[in-house]
């Protein structure tokens, strides 16, 4: 979804997400498709741009392969800028826990 928020965020207009707000700048979306399930919360700033996106659907893989554990990871964004017709982040960056 991250890539979505991205990159088409048109596509944040789909039946099969539904939002949840938590407070002045923040959201919850839930992405549904069939039997699975991904919630990813929002955080913009105060001029509306998407600074935060964090999710619980990433993990680790046990060395075995035979256990997986979930993790919180999160994708930063800044530096905003008029590029064409479209306000865009220009910097982001990928934080997931070791």
């Amino acid at each position: 979804m991250t890539c979505v928020c991205c990159f088409a965020p048109g596509a944040l207009l789909s039946p099969d997400i539904t939002w949840e707000p938590i407070d002045k700048r923040t959201a919850a979306a839930h992405f549904t498709l069939g039997v699975d399930k991904v919630t990813a919360e929002l955080r913009f700033d105060d001029s509306g741009d998407l600074v935060d996106f964090v999710a619980d659907g990433r993990g680790a893989i046990s060395a075995d392969g035979r256990s997986f554990t979930p993790l919180r990871w999160s994708t930063p964004l800044r530096g905003y800028a008029q590029v064409g017709h479209a306000h865009v982040a220009t910097k982001a960056e990928g934080r997931w826990p070791p």
